[in-house]
């Protein structure tokens, strides 16, 4: 906290999009390849809390933060180059990020249809996921599912998690695992 970061520090990064970073843009580069290595960032031009996770960082009104945590209507993140000075746990509300939002990126995979766990594969685990929410949903109880997760459980497009879903799933990973290529069609 309150240690000298202004626009002649500089990184350089690792995530592929930009070479080098100076200033607010250089050290949340730098914390982003300490949490992710050589993961490749993707830009999201869509301001959506929902979709932003910890270890992304946001572009807004010209200066770049880093995600550290989430809240129900804020972020906690770090920040270089405030002052020129770096800044831990500033809080961000949703709307004042809003208002001058650029873009985000993350160097979390994109996740694929059906794989709601986020490991890399559909496969049973990702059907019980999903008839777990679905029970939740049907019961009242407090909801678990990022909106990716939602984005990724609804495989039959439809608009809503349900067993059809999980059905589906299984159905998906029963053919990959007998050597079979299958489609969501």
């Amino acid at each position: 906290e309150g240690t000298t970061w202004n626009n002649s520090n500089y990184y350089s990064w690792k995530g592929g999009i930009y070479n080098t970073g100076f200033g607010c843009a250089g050290f949340a580069f730098m914390l982003s390849d300490a949490a992710f290595g050589n993961l490749p960032a993707r830009m999201i031009k869509k301001f959506n809390p929902a979709e932003i996770r910890v270890g992304d960082i946001i572009h807004y009104s010209g200066h770049f933060v880093i995600v550290l945590e989430l809240k129900e209507s804020s972020f906690i993140v770090a920040e270089g180059n405030v002052n020129e000075q770096i800044f831990w746990e500033t809080e961000k509300t949703h709307e004042y990020i809003r208002s001058g939002f650029e873009e985000y990126y993350t160097r979390y995979p994109a996740i694929a249809t059906g794989d709601v766990n986020e490991d890399g594969k559909v496969d049973s685990a990702d059907s019980s996921l999903v008839l777990s929410e679905y029970g939740l949903i049907q019961t009242g109880g407090r909801l678990t599912f990022t909106e990716t997760q939602k984005k990724s459980a609804d495989v039959n497009k439809d608009g809503k998690t349900d067993s059809s879903d999980a059905s589906k799933i299984l159905e998906y990973y029963g053919a990959v695992s007998t050597g079979k290529n299958p489609t969501w069609n």
